[in-house]
């Protein structure tokens, strides 16, 4: 035998990457040719290097559900993959969120039994206790799910997330999704990122007592070695999307984050050498955090415009406090899912038209109503709050059931300075809203308040009150600076 191999990152059922040049590459006996063939045609002979390694190239196709042969050949030796289609290909990383597979989700039986999608092709990574501690980029990773058709079978033990934003893409744009599903449950972002861009965002240095001397079980805890196992060698298939869920091993220093996560974005397309290449990420939902979550979600608003094709689903009204996963862990994928399809459809696919990031307040400013000699009863300030994001067609609402103070809060100016978690922040009535605008009481129990900020949704667990008609998206939380008014 020639020895000659392939990485499991390619096989039978594979998704290639439409419009882009695949590199396929495998080791053989040294300098030995090695013929790669599409559908029975030569498309290049190479010889293998001395250290037996090879790579082609895979000639870009357009979208196309025609099943297609790939074949490699070595002296006596061959290797055939068949049943390969050429779609839209979409990494997934990042933490549990991410990890909870579609038998964890809500409604999972009636999903698992209506999940037949031939044109739908998932690649499972392996979560390798080797991959602990792995100090340098390696080329090769092993597969728990190797490429598949979605089918009942097989579906059962993905990411639920993932899968449900592929199916939902499928489904509305009629083409074939790839998804490559590549995550650790615990994972920090510094254990995804590439060794430079730790240095760059000027990461502590790693705690001896993580025990990065040796490989462990559990959760991998070294600077980037999940990019050196996990992520690294999946950088020979082309893609059009990473779709990113991580961020509550993070929460207690969302400074930081804010540099760690641009840097993901910027180190990941250079690797792929595509600055195209779309970035989904999911806001962090509610779950009790002890009051980290309103400052670590603002910080990760921060950061969604840092490069272009950058987008931000929000998921703070996805609280599932009686999951039997644990209370960090939300079930309802199918609705995340939903809500980051929509996001690559405006990214990806020029759909200008759709909305996904719900409504998203941009300012606000004091409005005066009655007479000012008559203060009290006879004269009230508003807060009138202008939002993006909606419009006469799909104005915002207020949902039903929810008393007037909604999650909307003010911070007097007594308290004025900058806003904290401790300092006292007051409810405030939401009187009326609007197609765009929303507006709130500032006088309570008779006496004018002067504000200098207002925020909405900062709790670690906030209620959903604001949310948008036609996509039914929850408005963004927010907390602004409200200009002096005399």
């Amino acid at each position: 035998s020639s020895g000659l191999w392939v990485p499991p990152i390619f096989g039978s059922h594979m998704m290639l990457q439409q419009g882009q040049l695949t590199t396929f590459w495998g080791t053989a006996t040294p300098n030995t040719v090695v013929t790669v063939l599409v559908n029975g045609g030569t498309i290049t002979n190479i010889t293998a290097k001395s250290d037996g390694r090879w790579s082609a190239k895979i000639p870009a196709m357009k979208y196309s559900t025609t099943p297609i042969t790939l074949k490699a050949v070595n002296g006596g030796d061959s290797l055939t993959f068949d049943d390969i289609i050429v779609g839209d290909v979409f990494v997934c990383s990042g933490q549990s969120n991410l990890e909870i597979s579609v038998k964890g989700s809500l409604n999972a039986v009636k999903e698992i039994a209506a999940a037949n999608y031939p044109d739908i092709r998932i690649l499972d990574i392996d979560m390798n206790p080797k991959y602990s501690i792995v100090t340098t980029p390696q080329d090769n990773v092993t597969v728990s799910i190797p490429w598949s058709r979605v089918t009942p079978k097989v579906i059962p033990n993905f990411s639920g997330f993932c899968y449900f934003m592929g199916r939902d893409l499928h489904l509305k744009k009629n083409i074939p999704i790839g998804l490559i599903e590549s995550c650790w449950g615990g994972s920090t972002i510094e254990v995804w990122l590439p060794h430079a861009e730790i240095e760059h965002c000027h990461a502590p240095p790693q705690p001896p007592s993580r025990g990065c001397h040796h490989a462990h079980p559990g959760v991998p805890t070294c600077y980037s070695t999940l990019w050196n196992s996990m992520i690294h060698p999946l950088l020979p298939l082309a893609i059009r999307g990473i779709l990113w869920d991580q961020g509550e091993s993070n929460a207690a220093a969302p400074t930081r984050y804010e540099c760690f996560l641009p840097a993901l974005v910027k180190s990941w397309r250079a690797a792929w050498n595509n600055q195209d290449i779309a970035f989904v990420y999911r806001q962090l939902h509610g779950y009790p955090a002890g009051g980290l979550l309103g400052a670590m979600r603002t910080g990760m608003a921060t950061v969604e415009h840092a490069y272009d094709r950058m987008g931000m689903v929000v998921s703070y009204d996805l609280a599932y406090l009686n999951s039997t996963d644990g209370n960090i862990h939300f079930m309802n994928k199918e609705e995340i899912g939903r809500r980051a399809m929509l996001a690559f459809s405006n990214i990806i696919y020029g759909d200008k038209a759709i909305t996904f990031s719900g409504p998203q307040a941009e300012s606000v400013k004091v409005i005066e109503f009655g007479h000012r000699p008559h203060f009290g009863k006879h004269v009230f300030f508003c807060g009138e709050v202008e939002f993006s994001g909606v419009s006469s067609v799909n104005p915002i609402q207020l949902l039903n059931g929810w008393p007037p103070y909604c999650g909307v809060e003010m911070q007097n100016a007594q308290e004025r300075g900058a806003w904290t978690l401790t300092r006292k922040w007051t409810p405030v009535v939401v009187t009326k809203v609007g197609p765009t605008k929303l507006w709130v009481n500032f006088t309570i129990d008779g006496k004018l308040e002067m504000p200098t900020h207002l925020r909405y949704a900062w709790w670690d667990i906030p209620p959903l009150a604001i949310m948008d008609t036609k996509y039914k998206l929850p408005a963004r939380p927010f907390n602004l600076s409200i200009p002096a008014h005399v």
